[in-house]
């Protein structure tokens, strides 16, 4: 079995920050407990890519072309197409957009299937 190198934009932190919030909220995990998984997955998960001024501006061009008020999930987009990496989105729309916009490398989580290799 190979590895796979696994990158995302230092914007995953702020978004599993959030998720770990929710799920105290929602009564799911207690605060140590999210803290704890939260230092779990970024210990053992991605490569952290900071953001520079040319994925800034992928970013930016990502962000009109595929017509989003908000720029910074496409910050997900241009690091995508910069790596050639395949992304694995649970925002359908984002997914939907990128792929119209000539981004096939984008996936909808609800369409994976354990059974493929993509």
């Amino acid at each position: 079995m190979s590895e796979e190198l696994i990158i995302a934009p230092v914007l995953l932190v702020y978004e599993l920050t959030t998720i770990m919030h929710k799920a105290i909220t929602a009564g799911w995990l207690s605060e140590t407990a999210a803290a704890e998984r939260l230092s779990e997955i970024l210990q053992t998960g991605p490569l952290l890519i900071p953001p520079d001024d040319d994925l800034n501006r992928e970013a930016l061009f990502w962000a009109k072309r595929i017509g989003q008020n908000k720029a910074y999930d496409s910050h997900y987009l241009a690091l995508a197409a910069r790596e050639s990496a395949t992304l694995w989105t649970a925002d359908r729309r984002l997914a939907n957009g990128a792929q119209q916009a000539g981004l096939a490398q984008v996936h909808w989580i609800g369409d994976w299937s354990p059974d493929e290799n993509q």
